[in-house]
């Protein structure tokens, strides 16, 4: 393993303790620039083959470490941590919320949340279920 991978895995786990303290203790608003331009998107642009190096070391590492911290580590968890990464190595990117009901007929009514990273058109987080979910704001 490389220093580089070392380095990105420590910030990684930073990130998502971090990101984590602020979900539980602070108000959205309060932390809302921390996420970007609101509703403002990143350009969509294809990454470079030297970017798409970082993408796929970044990628892999926020998901490997999310199962290992003794805290939630979900979608907003990684889609965030992914984004800072990213943005460390001059990469753009654009974060996404979206909202579902939660259809389950057993359970009272209440809406689902998720969010998700991308880099031009390409997912780097959050890609699974996504299409269930309506975007309600977005950060770049």
């Amino acid at each position: 393993m490389k220093l580089y991978d070392f380095k990105l895995i420590f910030l990684a786990f930073t990130y998502s303790a971090f990101i984590r303290f602020l979900m539980c203790f602070v108000k959205f608003n309060q932390y809302e620039k921390l996420l970007g331009t609101r509703n403002h998107k990143s350009p969509i642009v294809q990454p470079r083959p030297d970017e798409l190096v970082h993408i796929d070391r970044i990628q892999k590492i926020i998901y490997s470490v999310n199962k290992y911290t003794p805290w939630e580590g979900k979608c907003m968890v990684k889609a965030l941590s992914a984004k800072w990464l990213l943005a460390s190595k001059g990469i753009k990117s654009t974060l996404y919320f979206g909202i579902s009901p939660d259809r389950n007929p057993n359970k009272p009514p209440k809406l689902l949340a998720h969010a998700w990273l991308k880099v031009g058109d390409e997912f780097i987080s959050g890609r699974k279920g996504h299409r269930r979910y309506k975007v309600v704001n977005f950060y770049s």
